[in-house]
């Protein structure tokens, strides 16, 4: 499904929005339709470097055994 690496004007895909509000169901469904955990914004930052800035320990494991770097 083409829609789930779609990204805003700034770069931020869905998995980025789902891993900054810290939306366990939202983030499993995302990556279950094979969303890409290792997308970066325009400014750099990906869903894993938002969730360990902010201490998502929980959001953190999903991406990093979806193979986020």
């Amino acid at each position: 499904m083409p829609w789930v690496n779609a990204a805003d004007k700034n770069g931020a895909t869905a998995v980025m929005w789902a891993s900054w509000h810290r939306s366990v169901r939202s983030l499993k469904a995302l990556l279950a339709a094979r969303a890409n955990s290792n997308a970066k914004a325009n400014n750099g930052l990906t869903a894993l470097k938002i969730a360990r800035d902010k201490n998502y320990n929980d959001i953190v494991r999903m991406l990093e055994e979806a193979g986020a770097r």
